[in-house]
């Protein structure tokens, strides 16, 4: 009985992995918008390539969360650092970031998803 307890997964892991299957379903419909758009070797090519892989690892993370694998959890980190990164990092060095676009559902969920990735709880349930 206290191992069925033990390895009840906790809170924050449950939502973080809400978050981050949220994020890779509105990928999915993102990439889905974006095949109508002519790319090649353009910036639409390279941000379709960059949001597919993005979108193909987070799928990943969600479905092999229960596995509780060490590597899973530093692969969930990264990739929300990465799409974190990506959405704060070109308007703060383009010189046209605002405080708005902190409120862009572009940056709360990987912000969100990093910070209950980072929880006490999340670390000791992958800690098996």
């Amino acid at each position: 009985m206290t191992d069925r307890l033990a390895s009840r997964m906790p809170v924050v892991a449950r939502a973080s992995r809400i978050v981050m299957a949220i994020q890779a379903v509105v990928g999915l419909l993102g990439l889905l918008f974006m095949l109508g758009v002519p790319s090649g070797l353009t910036i639409v090519g390279i941000v379709f390539a960059v949001a597919l892989l993005l979108t193909a690892v987070l799928l990943f993370v969600v479905v092999r969360w229960r596995s509780r694998r060490r590597a899973v959890l530093i692969l969930a980190i990264t990739v929300e650092a990465v799409a974190l990164g990506l959405q704060i990092l070109p308007p703060v060095l383009l010189g046209y970031f605002t405080l708005g676009d902190l409120l862009s559902a572009h940056v709360i969920l990987p912000a969100t998803a990093l910070a209950l990735l980072c929880a006490p709880e999340t670390r000791s349930w992958f800690d098996r």
